[in-house]
């Protein structure tokens, strides 16, 4: 644990993410973090019809480590949906 561990501090270092755990530590309220972003995601496509990238697939930088690739940023365009 952490000194002062009561305390919300986002600067704290070091500061491992854990997610949503996993397991019986699993959070319980993960699946309706899970369902919120869902619900959140699809609205904000609707309001943004369209969304593109901002820049050529060539110049995205990925981050390659032992067990996860991905990107460090994703710079993307939207215009204006039907929900709009």
């Amino acid at each position: 644990a952490f000194p002062r561990a009561d305390e919300f501090d986002p600067g704290r270092t070091p500061n491992p993410h854990a997610g949503f755990g996993h397991g019986r530590h699993m959070c319980l309220g993960a699946p309706h973090a899970r369902v919120q972003l869902q619900v959140a995601l699809a609205a904000l496509l609707h309001r943004f019809g369209d969304l593109s990238l901002a820049v050529g697939p060539e110049r995205l930088e990925w981050r390659d480590r032992m067990f996860v690739r991905g990107l460090w940023r994703l710079p993307v365009t939207w215009t204006p949906g039907p929900g709009r």
